[in-house]
């Protein structure tokens, strides 16, 4: 019999077994995790649960320095730089803020820069209604 080993059986199924000298599967545990079928596998191969415990403290502190790595390298950097730099030009230009009580956009309110101030929209009002006021004056 050759070691046991893991395949993963289905997409979320990991199974623990071995291959027999003639190439024939034979499974001897499933698991939910890759993690939790490798302990079976080196427990099933011989090792303690010590030797499993060091492994996996081992693995843990190896991730943990990696991201460590991963998040201090100059491209993390700068990208941290341009998110932040981003962030600022974002509240400074007030995008992210709900507009003032009243504000309609591009209405009577609108305080963005294209369109008229409320005077505008006063006299504009009334130079439309004349031709109607005078309608109405010759009818009366």
């Amino acid at each position: 019999m050759s070691g046991y080993v893991y395949i993963r059986s289905e997409p979320f199924l990991w199974t623990v077994g071995y291959y027999s000298p003639d190439g024939k599967w034979h499974s001897e545990s499933d698991h939910a995790s890759a993690e939790e079928a490798a302990t079976q596998v080196r427990y099933l191969n011989g090792g303690t649960e010590d030797d499993v415990r060091l492994l996996q403290a081992n693995l843990a502190e190896a991730l943990e320095r990696i991201a460590e790595l991963e998040r201090s390298t100059p491209q993390a950097q700068q990208a941290r730089y341009e998110a932040d730099l981003a962030a600022a030009d974002l509240a400074a230009s007030g995008l992210g803020q709900d507009p003032p009580i009243g504000a309609d956009r591009h209405g009577r309110g609108c305080r963005c820069p294209y369109c008229p101030d409320e005077e505008d929209y006063l006299d504009s009002d009334i130079a439309d209604l004349m031709p109607v006021a005078e309608e109405m004056d010759r009818r009366w």
